[in-house]
């Protein structure tokens, strides 16, 4: 598995993932495009080593001592594999380099997988 920083070349796979990630709510790829040029926020990726495809996404927003955790995805055939937990490490990283103390994180009731 391979991390970098989303660009807005990678926003095509990101969109997939979402269509695939979300029965409903999903985010338009403006508003990926918003988090991946905005310069308080990391976008991680999640690559297959071999293929380079992405198989998971996550964004991170820090302001001041807090960062957000916004979405974390990860491919349907690629979740339990602990891809989403190291998308989610990988950001906390930024965020404490960013100054962060502290993660939030906000979640619907009805995601358990969360």
């Amino acid at each position: 598995m391979i991390f970098t920083q989303a660009s807005v070349d990678d926003l095509p796979a990101i969109t997939a993932l979402e269509s695939e990630g979300f029965d409903h709510a999903g985010w338009s790829p403006d508003a990926w495009r918003g988090e991946i040029e905005a310069s308080d926020r990391y976008v991680v990726l999640a690559r297959d080593a071999a293929s380079l495809a992405v198989v998971g996404v996550a964004t991170f927003q820090c302001v001041l001592e807090t960062a957000d955790l916004h979405r974390v995805v990860v491919r349907g055939d690629r979740r339990g594999q602990g891809i989403g937990r190291r998308l989610v490490l990988a950001g906390i990283g930024w965020a404490e380099a960013m100054g962060a103390e502290r993660v939030l994180l906000e979640v619907e009731t009805t995601n358990a997988a969360a």
